[in-house]
């Protein structure tokens, strides 16, 4: 009888154990709201994502412009900041809010950096968005893109992808959301609590880039919806 009873003991330990890791392995990563008020936005300008190192630099621990944010970080190609740029746009649209483009951004962003050099960070993008009348801006960082080396199913180095993403009020310059994803793909038994992303590709070794969508559109799941215009329609 002590056995008997022992068994299931040991499993329901077991479980909660997994369940802790599980809620403890997603906090690591997610969004996060820091001010309940952003559904009160109605125009964004969505300036896109920026590199923390550029094609060239060396890789090392680098202090970000926002929230005083610390990363290790690897230089990224403009192209994939330019893909990225594109896809938060595009995924963006389905919020409900007025939308400023990253294209539209760059000629502000090009003005400032000319008549004020010295402007960065928060003080740069809470200016575009009082330039651009936009109550917020969302701006991105990536800090890591290693592609896949190898095929579908066998690498030699998997995918690893890592980027942040901030919503700002552009009256004060306050972070009102944050989002961040930060991911190298692990096979089904290496990362047991991590399923879903081995069923979302569908047990294939991904790109750097298929790895990066999966990330910005669980991301902006958790993005706040424009409440009141959606109301309105």
């Amino acid at each position: 009888m002590p056995q008997s009873r022992f068994y299931p003991s040991v499993l329901y330990a077991t479980l909660c154990i997994l369940l802790l890791f599980l809620v403890t392995g997603c906090a690591l990563q997610g969004a996060t709201v820091l001010e309940d008020k952003s559904h009160e936005m109605s125009s964004i300008v969505v300036a896109g994502f920026f590199p923390v190192l550029s094609a060239g630099e060396e890789p090392g621990i680098i202090r970000g412009p926002l929230q005083g944010a610390v990363y290790m970080a690897h230089p990224v190609t403009q192209d994939i900041v330019e893909k990225m740029s594109e896809s938060v746009y595009s995924k963006m649209a389905e919020k409900g809010y007025d939308l400023i483009s990253p294209e539209q951004t760059k000629g502000v962003l090009a003005s400032l950096h000319f008549s004020k050099p010295k402007m960065g960070g928060v003080e740069l993008y809470s200016e575009i968005g009082k330039t651009l009348s936009a109550d917020g801006i969302l701006v991105g960082y990536i800090f890591r893109w290693w592609e896949r080396e190898g095929k579908d199913f066998a690498v030699d180095r998997p995918a690893s992808v890592g980027f942040d993403l901030y919503l700002l009020r552009s009256e004060n310059g306050a972070v009102v959301w944050r989002g961040k994803f930060d991911k190298t793909q692990q096979s089904f038994f290496e990362n047991l609590l991590d399923a879903g992303t081995f069923f979302k590709s569908k047990g294939k070794w991904v790109k750097a880039e298929t790895l990066a969508e999966m990330g910005l559109s669980e991301l902006l799941l958790k993005f706040p919806k424009n409440i009141g215009k959606i109301e309105k329609e």
